[in-house]
């Protein structure tokens, strides 16, 4: 099959090979390290020549030792070490016109005098850039291209192309410039990962102008090493902020078919202002790689070398324009697939009643939703499976090959699957791709995603088992529901509680709302993980009387809150009704009443209106969803940006609002103009009294603890929650913001996602904590307790008198009285057997 696939020659019930090569998307065990390239149909997969004669070049590497022959010709070991017919021939290498003499324009400038050189250096012929690529690290190779970038392109260095493909050429003692026709002899390396060939400036020579090979059109979700080096279009939507990174600016770039990153190197050359979050953009690149985690399968990244390669920038329902000089080639995906094949993504918009055959790993298995409802995912996109009985067992991880029909189910993209699957192993599961709550739309439909936010309310079990619940961080809600089969409990889930979930996200909707709906689907209860517990409010009953104010009925006003806190900057105030929500009360130490947050911005309340909200908030704790009116700004908070107002003191100026709390941030990855309520947990250092830093995802930020009658700092793993602001980012936390870090005291599964190891209780599902001494303390008394209580009450009955009475036959009614012949003996217990509820004993 073209996607993937391996031959093997082993012998029989051998579970080693003597010989294989893998292709594509191999996976198995029958493979030598990398799989080779894919062969587009009609074409074939050949050894290298490695000798005089045959193709026998085997060095245990599949993508070193075999290349792509688009005319296949079978050969053996007698057969003569014959050039590979698919590289170009080499030719006479052309005499270089002197600097300032061309007829044409300005030749390229470079550091590199030009002059005649040998058609190649001594010992080593030209080859193309596709077969050095696919040569073991460390050998000396030479190859001809024009030069995409400068060598100064980034640390890298630059990149060379010729029309097999581009590679990356980092220069020492020398240099090189974009547009240059370049004979370059180096040695082969990885950087990175990114495949490199390291060269000095004496092993460079410019032999002419050259001219950019046609970028090859490319789905985000496929750029990958068959591009690396070369040029790719892409055009998808941008769905987040930019990162600033050393190598430059970044953004995540996403069509549907999975997020590729885009990096602007020269910032001078590119205006950014209208790349905002969700616009649309159609761009060609310099592909490279950065892959830290050492797989060498992650950190393709997509580099415009300047405006000229930006083709299009517009508002997210935009199409790419059709203008510019760059035209893309035949997207590669159709020759990717074995013949038949349909990628997922083009199944999701095949039409209806089409029958199609894809191919995936199976992320969902039935029974977790419904009993006829899967999910399967491929590189490109996922599709739900509605199946019958004859389509046999999917178990989850497995790689399948089915046949189907387009449907759609409340609005899920769906095949209808009724003959066999064909199972082709097993696989590993797709990454999961990170979402905000209220970000998730129809192209990450089917996928795997994680996501994480407080719970809106407490969770509810349905008289179907079904456990459900929605969940915020900030960006809207979004529904998780865990299926009947998962049997989780759900007693901890409580409104306020910071969870985080991963699960494939499916869809329940009418067609007149084809983009609600959206709901997680976890697998199994290890795909939750508790991050914080919820605070406990004091019930409504505990707040003082209000008199005769609104105060405290939690309707708020008829009208609702009209305006966030970003209203606060403006000057004039009055009639405004401002929904926030209050996530500290009095914090003396700063000399403010209190702090409304609203998701987006915070605003601190004047110490003079204390009186006014502790009438209205009476016992009850923050988090509390306020709304407000009649507000007066008093001006900054001394030392940040943060808003100081004046409560209003009319009777309906300040009232608990039914609205569910607003969750904090969760993330301080990027500098910020206004100051955040957050909540993070990460590990203590240092040793101060009073500041202390936190480890939070690699970075240590200082915080600064404000009140006077804190307990001793916590060790290790801490929850903090308070106010973030300021460049380098710190933290301002208040009186209980800096805690041991939360453990979850019930678990769903084992393994969980993160956190304390722990053992799973079979028949309750709890998690028991055995580097806890306080719960092992209680246990040890409980039992010792119970001990106690046992042996006096044998002792009793041995000094008493009492015996214990035959066993009664079960169901006989046992007397809990003194017996007629023996007014002072105490009454006696007697043990019964009692039927088990299902029948059995």
């Amino acid at each position: 099959a073209a996607t993937g696939g391996s031959v093997a020659l082993r012998i029989q019930g051998a579970t080693t090979a003597i010989d294989a090569v893998g292709w594509g998307t191999a996976v198995s065990t029958w493979l030598e390290a990398t799989p080779a390239p894919v062969a587009p149909a009609g074409s074939s997969i050949e050894r290298l020549p490695g000798g005089a004669a045959g193709s026998t070049q085997d060095t245990d590497n599949n993508l070193a030792d075999f290349v792509v022959r688009s005319m296949p010709d079978p050969q053996n070991s007698t057969s003569p070490a014959t050039p590979d017919p698919d590289q170009p021939t080499p030719t006479p290498t052309p005499t270089p016109t002197p600097a300032g003499t061309s007829s044409s324009g300005p030749s390229p400038t470079t550091s590199l005098t030009p002059s005649p050189a040998p058609s190649a250096s001594p010992g080593f012929e030209v080859v193309s850039v596709a077969t050095a690529r696919a040569l073991p690290n460390g050998t000396r190779v030479t190859i001809e291209g024009t030069a995409l970038t400068g060598s100064s392109f980034n640390d890298g260095g630059g990149y060379v192309a010729d029309s097999t493909g581009g590679v990356a050429v980092l220069v020492t003692d020398g240099s090189f410039e974009r547009g240059a026709l370049l004979r370059v002899t180096g040695t082969l390396d990885d950087r990175f990962s990114q495949r490199t060939i390291r060269v000095t400036g004496a092993d460079v020579s410019v032999i002419g102008e050259g001219s950019d090979p046609s970028p090859t059109a490319r789905a985000t979700g496929a750029i990958d090493e068959s591009v690396e080096g070369g040029l790719a279009r892409i055009s998808g939507v941008i769905t987040g902020s930019p990162t600033k990174l050393a190598a430059g600016l970044a953004f995540d770039v996403d069509d549907g078919s999975g997020s590729t990153r885009v990096i602007l190197v020269s910032l001078s050359e590119v205006d950014t202002s209208s790349w905002l979050r969700e616009a649309r953009v159609d761009l060609v690149g310099v592909v490279g790689q950065r892959d830290s985690s050492g797989s060498g399968s992650v950190g393709y990244r997509v580099q415009p070398r300047d405006a000229s390669d930006v083709i299009s920038v517009g508002p997210p329902n935009s199409s790419p324009s059709a203008s510019g000089s760059v035209q893309p080639t035949a997207s590669p995906d159709a020759s990717e697939n074995p013949v038949g094949i349909t990628s997922i993504a083009d199944a999701r918009m095949a039409p209806k009643n089409a029958r199609v055959r894809v191919r995936g790993v199976v992320t969902l298995p039935p029974g977790i939703v419904d009993p006829v409802s899967a999910v399967i995912q491929d590189g490109t996109g996922a599709i739900m499976l509605r199946v019958g009985d004859a389509v046999g067992s999917l178990p989850r991880g497995s790689l399948i090959e089915v046949d189907g029909v387009r449907s759609t189910k409340s609005g899920m993209e769906t095949l209808r699957v009724t003959t066999p699957a064909r199972a082709l192993g097993t696989a590993v599961e797709p990454d999961v791709r990170t979402v905000r709550t209220g970000a998730v739309a129809e192209g990450d439909e089917a996928r795997l995603v994680s996501v994480r936010g407080a719970l809106v309310t407490s969770a509810r079990r349905a008289s179907s088992g079904t456990v459900s619940f929605e969940i915020d961080d900030g960006s809207g809600p979004l529904r998780v529901s865990f299926g009947a089969s998962l049997a989780v409990e759900h007693e901890l889930l409580t409104a306020g509680a910071w969870i985080e979930v991963r699960g494939v996200l499916g869809q329940e909707t009418t067609g007149a709302l084809p983009t609600r709906g959206y709901r997680v689907w976890p697998r199994d209860a290890s795909d939750m993980r508790m991050l914080a517990e919820a605070t406990d409010p004091a019930p409504a009953s505990a707040a003082p009387d209000q008199g005769s104010t609104a105060s405290g009925s939690g309707e708020g006003s008829g009208s609702g809150p009209t305006e966030a806190l970003g209203a606060v900057g403006r000057d004039d105030l009055t009639g405004l009704r401002i929904g926030a929500t209050l996530v500290v009360a009095a914090w003396p130490e700063l000399g403010i009443a209190g702090v409304l947050w609203d998701g987006e911005r915070l605003v601190a309340i004047a110490d003079e209106t204390a009186g006014r909200l502790s009438a209205v908030i009476g016992a009850r704790r923050p988090p509390l969803a306020l709304e407000l009116g009649g507000l007066r700004a008093v001006g900054s908070l001394p030392g940040t940006s943060i808003p100081v107002v004046a409560l209003g003191d009319g009777p309906d100026d300040l009232t608990i609002h039914g609205l569910p709390p607003a969750p904090p941030a969760t993330s301080l990855s990027a500098a910020s103009t206004s100051a955040k309520w957050v909540s993070i947990v990460g590990r203590l250092s240092g040793d101060g009294s009073s500041e202390r830093e936190i480890i939070f995802s690699g970075r240590h930020v200082t915080i600064e603890r404000q009140c006077d009658d804190e307990h001793a700092w916590p060790d290790g793993s801490v929850a903090i929650t308070g106010v973030a602001l300021g460049e380098p980012v710190r933290l301002i936390v208040p009186c209980g913001g800096v805690v041991a870090a939360p453990i979850l005291a019930r678990a769903m599964s084992a393994p969980v996602m993160a956190g304390t190891p722990a053992t799973r209780d079979p028949r309750f599902g709890r998690l028991t904590h055995s580097s806890d001494p306080g719960r092992l303390l209680a246990a040890g008394l409980l039992g010792l307790g119970s001990l106690v209580i046992a042996v006096g009450a044998v002792l009793y009955r041995r000094f008493h008198g009492g015996g214990i009475d035959p066993e009664p036959a079960a169901g006989t009614p046992v007397s809990h009285e003194p017996s007629d012949g023996d007014a002072s003996r105490p009454p006696t217990l007697s043990l019964v057997r009692v039927p088990h509820e299902r029948g059995s004993p």
